[in-house]
């Protein structure tokens, strides 16, 4: 690691406001909110795989390709996932929070958001817990994911639900052989569990939206915000936390990433169920 790279330094501070303006013209991408060494990270990246060595060249360069835009934008924001990453916070998911939602709303509709979520695994993962779930209650899966994303080009892929074999490596067989089917070297997901979820375009910064438009007001009884929320600055952070809290129904669950916490000050709107593991209950 350079020194460039631990501080966040890279010499591009001048050019990267334009760059930023610039990005957000062609492309509708506001990457302001996160932050300066991760925009000046991947900034770096791009240029080297683009050819320039200097900023400057660079934005002219993204002004006479519009294309490019999109491209920077996918590599700020795009974090690759897998199947049940991070397997713990899954278990406690499955004999704890979900468990206890099924019994509490055995006769209504379970709704859940998927908040960042890639290219859909992480959703994908919770409609098949709750799938086994209902199944050994012999009971309706009356569930719905409700999974967003910046990018819609990643979202037309999550809604495909099919994945290379290394996406399942932390998935238990017994889940593979149920829920997946295999095709020409991949793996995809059966569709009794893509039909739980819904996929829809969402920037979590943007002041005129609260929630996923299908779910017209909220009302979760689960949402996932896990590794989003370390990717911007504070005064973002704040904006997020407060509209999924928002978005929460009274006594609904937050999972946060493994490097994430909650704002400071806002601790005393949550009771930690799994503290260690990120996930706490509305008030």
């Amino acid at each position: 690691m350079t020194v460039g790279e631990a501080t966040g330094e890279s010499g591009h501070e001048p050019a990267l406001g334009e760059i930023l303006a610039e990005v957000r013209t062609l492309s509708g991408h506001d990457l302001t909110s996160y932050r300066h060494s991760l925009l000046e990270r991947r900034l770096s990246i791009r240029m080297a795989e683009t050819g320039f060595a200097d900023a400057s060249s660079y934005l002219s360069f993204l002004r006479g390709n519009p294309g490019e835009a999109e491209s920077l934008a996918q590599a700020v924001t795009i974090q690759v996932s897998r199947f049940f990453r991070n397997s713990p916070v899954y278990e406690v998911l499955e004999h704890t929070v979900l468990a206890e939602i099924l019994a509490r709303k055995s006769r209504f509709e379970i709704r859940v958001w998927s908040a960042g979520c890639g290219t859909g695994e992480e959703a994908y993962s919770v409609a098949i817990l709750l799938h086994r779930l209902c199944q050994r209650a012999k009971a309706e899966c009356n569930a719905i994911i409700f999974a967003t994303d910046v990018h819609s080009g990643v979202l037309q892929h999550a809604a495909l639900g099919r994945y290379p074999r290394e996406r399942l490596l932390e998935t238990k067989l017994g889940i593979i052989d149920e829920y997946f089917r295999p095709s020409d070297g991949f793996y995809e997901v059966l569709p009794s569990i893509r039909k739980m979820v819904h996929f829809a375009r969402l920037d979590l910064t943007s002041p005129e939206v609260l929630a996923p438009a299908e779910s017209i007001f909220g009302g979760f009884d689960l949402v996932l915000c896990r590794n989003v929320l370390i990717y911007f600055e504070m005064p973002a952070q704040l904006r997020i936390h407060e509209k999924l809290y928002r978005a929460l129904a009274p006594e609904g669950y937050l999972v946060l990433g493994d490097c994430e916490a909650l704002p400071l000050g806002k601790e005393g709107l949550w009771v930690p169920v799994d503290a260690a593991k990120r996930l706490f209950r509305k008030k």
